[in-house]
């Protein structure tokens, strides 16, 4: 487990209580959502000292701390987390705005040393597919909401599903056949109302299915940010 505190330094601490929490620093500034890597041996973590910041790379130990990205921003990572891992664990995907940019985008660096790229401008919450072959992504949309693209793994080949949604994290189901995805301004005139999770195909081919997901109108505050998750396996009885 890892959480982020205490003068904005980031630990690590066994689930159980019992090994006394290690801190794995600051990274010269202060330190926020840390991701752990697949093999959870490494964490990427975000830091800055307000005016600017980047993400860095760490043993789970706080050995060997080096900074991943290059360019400095403004802002970067998300509620919870600084980045994506691709599955393989030599990829990450975060979000990040450039000092003066009003908005994110959606950036991709290695562990190779190499400068990170920008993905796509106007853009954020990219989430790795289970099968790392692809990711999903939020793109701006234009007066109605932002839409889901889904990218093969350089990126570089895109399609847009149909349909504009809330700023939230899509989240892939386990065998890869939906993407879910808060909308919390339903049907076509987009204004807000009762929220309904979406189920959308990632190949665009079968229609999206609406779930309802409460009786009252989510206001920006109440709204639950990135708290979708599927179960992985159906139970046994």
């Amino acid at each position: 487990m890892s959480y982020s505190g205490l003068a904005d330094h980031v630990f690590v601490v066994a689930s159980d209580g019992s090994q006394p929490p290690i801190d794995i620093g600051n990274f010269g500034g202060g330190a926020w959502t840390p991701s752990w890597s697949p093999n959870s041996r490494q964490l990427a973590v975000a830091a800055g000292d307000g005016q600017v910041a980047g993400l860095w790379l760490v043993n789970r130990d706080g050995t060997s701390p080096r900074r991943l990205t290059v360019d400095d921003y403004a802002e970067l990572g998300e509620k919870g987390w600084s980045a994506d891992w691709s599955n393989d664990g030599t990829r990450l995907l975060f979000g990040a705005a450039k000092p003066g940019d009003e908005n994110d985008g959606l950036y991709m660096v290695g562990l190779d040393g190499a400068k990170e790229r920008l993905v796509f401008p106007c853009a954020n919450d990219g989430v790795w597919s289970p099968d790392g072959n692809s990711f999903a992504f939020m793109h701006c949309g234009v007066g109605v909401g932002p839409s889901i693209v889904i990218a093969d793994a350089t990126g570089n080949e895109r399609r847009t599903l149909p349909g504009y949604y809330g700023w939230y994290m899509p989240a892939w189901s386990p065998d890869q056949t939906r993407i879910a995805i808060l909308d919390d301004r339903p049907g076509l005139a987009n204004e807000a109302g009762p929220p309904t999770i979406v189920l959308l195909d990632p190949s665009g081919k079968a229609p999206a299915v609406s779930i309802p997901a409460g009786d009252s109108t989510l206001t920006e505050d109440q709204s639950p940010d990135y708290t979708l998750t599927w179960q992985r396996l159906a139970p046994s009885s």
